[in-house]
């Protein structure tokens, strides 16, 4: 990007402290002058309006009155035919509003009338005027086309009775609107202000002020004889039947402010308005006037934004040659001691004293760095010296890491190793527990058949699926087995946990029987259905209740017992294996479940059945704990979710067992 000189930045900048304040001024000024133009105007037109409104009241109550008056004289009551017209000409006469009165007798017939053309349609029986008075109502009608005159009129009556107060007829006055208008037109505003007089639904009941324009914009509604209608969006911000102020835009497309008065009494609202254009006119007359002073203050400072631009650059460019020379290292041209020779303000002669100084100094400096150049030439070769023997130490620590990673490799081997006699170990341990019932089944058999006694058939065939069953446990083992090394998906279903310990009781029992254990089993009633691998919750219950007989088998006591608790609660079912044995030291439990740790002689187990059942119940989204039992011995308490047939538990879930 090219740099703008001096000179015109200064310039800009000066043209910019011209026209921001004086835009900032004129934007107050003109936003305060139309509020307060505006506010004037709401206030001079709503005073006018309500002016009107008094007016048209008034009038339309003397109209009404004249009516009253009339049906209540002598010669209607007393029906005196030739006085009743004689009076109905005098009261038009003294009244030049009415365009006719005119006498209805009790049947809804015009009798007499001082209509020019004379009555076309006699009968007014249907007519609202006829309805009132028959109801002993007066009557104001809305503006209507009159059926014998064919203008816009407004129809007063006044029922007539005699002196006994028997209905005798009406007195209708018809009065044209062209009155309205004269008091409407009386009280506009300038040339573009005007005061409508609207009917419920929007029709002008009087001639607006620029009604010849109307018909070509497409707003007459009906003959020409009749009113101007509102158009909608006047009717959007002009809430008829109500009182206040608004800003529109008009039957004549003119955005026009205005205020309009409801009269209930007619259901009639007054609207006055003006058009916007008239209230800014002036104040864009003084906006036009204030930019153009700004447009001839802008012309006054440029020559002196011009002036103060060559007092400020003749030392700056002293400055630039004085730095041009340094850069070409032309010590000897620089200005001397007293610098730059004109005048200057005291800023610019102070910054050309301190560049002087300063160049002075850059020359000193320069010939010191000159006479240290030749010594750092010699401080290079000692460093690059240092850099060889880093290089060497670098190419070691290199060989150092490379021995490193061999060893991290041997160590890797060594793991896969002990994790592969692990596999081993827990292999040979888990199938010993099925070979041992498989022993215990056939051993049965096999004593039974040497004492020569006949062994049932029932018998035998349970021996025998007892047999089946622990050979298939072991095929599971090893499947699972396999897992370990090489992980394999097994399926989950629902298992019901209270079945499964009862298998496994039946299956050990003898042990039991054997080892003089009491055996108590406590199953809860309600469902007791979990999500597992089956053959992991049997090695879960299988491994418990062979640890609750070893250690039993530790102690001498008098009555040795196991206790096989379930429970549920807030959706979990829980798992207790309770014994009275020796019990496990407090130091000891927070290692009980790691492998190859065991409390038991070595001979009698390898340590890896807690390690397997605490590897079976994790990976089946169940938890294990084990704590010392109140009166002595251990207490397993194992909890699981119980399984829902609802939703999101419905489908079997595969899980990885390890």
């Amino acid at each position: 990007m090219k740099a703008t000189t001096l000179e015109r930045q200064l310039k800009l900048w000066m043209m910019l402290l011209v026209i921001i304040p004086s835009l900032l001024i004129m934007m107050i000024y003109t936003v305060g002058q139309i509020c307060t133009a505006k506010h004037k105007n709401l206030e001079l037109i709503n005073q006018r309006v309500g002016f009107t409104k008094q007016l048209i009241e008034f009038w339309v109550e003397e109209r009404a009155k004249s009516v009253r008056i009339l049906s209540g004289s002598a010669a209607f009551r007393t029906l005196a035919e030739n006085r009743m017209q004689d009076n109905l000409e005098l009261m038009q006469r003294l009244n030049t509003d009415f365009d006719s009165l005119s006498y209805i007798d009790k049947d809804g017939f015009f009798r007499m009338s001082t209509l020019n053309d004379g009555i076309r349609f006699n009968s007014t029986i249907k007519q609202p005027y006829y309805q009132a008075a028959i109801a002993g109502k007066e009557y104001i009608s809305d503006v209507v086309i009159g059926r014998n005159s064919g203008l816009p009129i407004i129809n007063f009556s006044a029922p007539v009775y005699d002196y006994s107060g028997k209905f005798q007829g009406l007195i209708l006055g018809s009065v044209r609107t062209k009155t309205l208008e004269t008091f409407i037109r009386n009280n506009w505003l300038g040339q573009t202000s005007e005061i409508l007089l609207v009917n419920s639904q929007g029709v002008m009941i009087a001639e607006p002020k620029h009604s010849n324009n109307s018909p070509e914009e497409g707003l007459l509604e009906g003959s020409p004889l009749m009113k101007l209608a509102l158009s909608e969006e006047s009717l959007m911000k002009i809430h008829l039947g109500n009182s206040g102020t608004a800003a529109w835009v008009n039957y004549r497309n003119a955005k026009v402010l205005g205020a309009y008065q409801y009269i209930p009494e007619r259901d009639w609202t007054l609207i006055g308005s003006i058009d916007e254009a008239d209230i800014l006119a002036p104040i864009y007359t003084q906006l036009g006037m204030m930019a153009i002073g700004t447009g001839l203050l802008l012309l006054m400072i440029l020559p002196l934004a011009t002036y103060i631009t060559k007092r400020v650059k003749r030392p700056i460019d002293w400055l630039i040659e004085q730095s041009n020379l340094i850069v070409l290292q032309e010590y000897n041209c620089l200005a001397g001691q007293n610098g730059f020779s004109e005048k200057l303000p005291y800023e610019l002669d102070r910054l050309c004293a301190t560049f002087t100084n300063m160049s002075h100094k850059i020359k000193t400096t320069v010939q010191l760095l000159k006479e240290k150049e030749i010594k750092l030439e010699s401080q290079v070769l000692e460093i690059e010296t240092i850099n060889a023997r880093l290089t060497n130490e670098i190419v070691q620590r290199k060989l150092v890491e490379e021995i490193r990673r061999e060893e991290a490799k041997e160590m890797a081997r060594i793991e896969k190793a002990a994790s592969l006699g692990i596999l081993a170990a827990g292999m040979a341990h888990e199938i010993n527990q099925p070979l041992n019932a498989i022993k215990v089944a056939s051993g049965a058999a096999l004593y039974w058949h040497r004492q020569g006694k006949p062994l049932e058939m029932a018998r035998i065939m349970a021996d025998i699926k007892s047999i089946a069953t622990q050979a298939d446990r072991i095929d599971q083992i090893i499947r699972n087995i396999r897992s370990f090394a090489k992980p394999d998906k097994q399926l989950q279903v629902p298992v019901n946990l209270n079945e499964t310990i009862q298998k496994v009781v039946q299956l050990l029992g003898s042990q039991t029987s054997f080892h003089n254990i009491e055996l108590k089993v406590t199953l809860c009633k309600s469902p007791s259905e979990i999500l597992i691998v089956p053959a992991a919750l049997e090695g879960i219950i299988i491994n418990l209740l062979t640890n609750a007989i070893q250690a039993l088998d530790t102690v001498e006591y008098i009555q040795k017992r196991i206790e096989i608790n379930t429970q549920a609660t807030d959706g979990r079912i829980i798992l207790e294996v309770i014994d009275n044995g020796p019990g496990i030291e407090t130091a000891l439990l927070c290692r009980i479940f790691e492998p190859f740790f065991s409390t038991k002689p070595e001979e009698k187990g390898m340590g890896l059945g807690l390690s397997i059942v605490h590897s079976f119940v994790e990976s089946n989204q169940g938890t294990i704990e084990v704590k010392q039992a109140p009166y002595g011995g251990t207490v397993f308490r194992v909890q699981f979710p119980l399984y829902q047939e609802a939703g999101e538990n419905s489908n079997a879930q595969i899980a990885s067992l390890c």
